[in-house]
């Protein structure tokens, strides 16, 4: 029996969005960069919220991992036992019908822990390519201190 190990590595990495200091009285007035715009307060919240949804989608692939890896190494030490009690079963008898059953039983749960593996990776993929999408459209925002004090003010009247 083969057991897919779901050495996956979450290559992810937070949203990055380009924050200015707490402005000061009398703090210059942000001048976008040649060629770039300033970006709108629509924009900005999009991009916090496109990291928030990183975040969560990361917890909770990290817990099906956690728990697909209980699963394998409860598996391991399962099919140890099954196949340390081998030696001890005569052929045709009872105990030999019961060891096959549970034979079959082990091999069905290990075909559904290989494909919560492939599930995993999909989802990891997709993680990624949603954080790549982000990193693309937000990492570069230039936002003014009065658009970043309204988002935030805004998001924190959220529920």
């Amino acid at each position: 029996m083969k057991i897919a190990s779901c050495a996956l590595l979450l290559a992810i990495a937070p949203v990055a969005l380009a924050q200015q200091a707490a402005p000061s009285k009398g703090a210059p007035v942000v001048v976008p960069a040649p060629g770039k715009t300033l970006a709108t307060a629509e924009q900005y919240s999009a991009c916090l919220d496109s990291a928030d949804e990183a975040r969560a989608r990361q917890v909770a692939i990290q817990k099906r991992r956690a728990a697909y890896e209980d699963s394998v190494r409860q598996l391991q030490v399962e099919l140890k036992a099954h196949m340390d009690a081998k030696d001890t079963i005569k052929p045709g008898s009872r105990q030999a019908d019961a060891w096959n059953n549970n034979s079959q039983l082990l091999n069905a749960r290990s075909a559904a822990i290989n494909t919560e593996a492939g599930a995993i990776e999909k989802d990891i993929a997709e993680h990624n390519r949603l954080g790549n999408e982000a990193r693309e459209r937000c990492s570069n925002l230039q936002v003014t201190a009065e658009v970043r004090e309204a988002v935030t003010a805004a998001r924190q009247k959220k529920p």
